[in-house]
């Protein structure tokens, strides 16, 4: 059985390991030359991440994904003011990781990643920032419940 050495991200060939990196050469990916786009789900939300590299010349990744709207007072007191002691707790306890947007409740994160870039630099960051927030998502699904169908992401413009 052949050895997986690249997995496909964002439309590139990202080297599953530097070890797989040195075997490609200069086929490898350079991150300086476009960001790396990419979109998947997890429970329910559409995430979408942004691997580009920082005015500092190290990779970083954004990764963006809405949560869902923070009840009005009209519609319920109680949840409104849960949610967003939530919010503020989240806030608090992960560096900004979850906020509010228009009314939204939103993560937007910026993780930096070791040069070079591999796949699995990528989705380790990813799985490891989703792992603190995890908690914090459930704890605000069952105060404003959990989306009904896949949230929908900003145009991409959007950070």
């Amino acid at each position: 059985m052949a050895e997986v050495k690249t997995i496909s991200v964002g439309g590139f060939a990202l080297p599953v390991s530097e070890d797989a990196m040195k075997e490609m050469g200069e086929a490898v990916h350079n991150i300086s030359l476009a960001p790396i786009v990419f979109s998947f789900e997890y429970c329910r939300i559409k995430f979408r991440c942004t691997c580009n590299e920082s005015a500092q010349g190290q990779p970083k990744l954004t990764l963006y994904g809405r949560l869902g709207g923070v009840p009005f007072t009209a519609e319920s007191t109680i949840g409104r003011l849960a949610a967003l002691t939530v919010v503020k707790a989240a806030n608090r306890d992960l560096n900004g990781m979850i906020g509010l947007e228009d009314g939204t409740i939103i993560l937007n994160h910026q993780i930096a990643i070791p040069s070079p870039v591999t796949a699995t630099s990528l989705i380790s960051a990813i799985v490891t920032t989703l792992a603190r927030a995890t908690p914090y998502i459930s704890l605000l699904f069952e105060i404003i419940g959990a989306p009904k169908s896949k949230s929908t992401l900003p145009p991409l413009s959007h950070p």
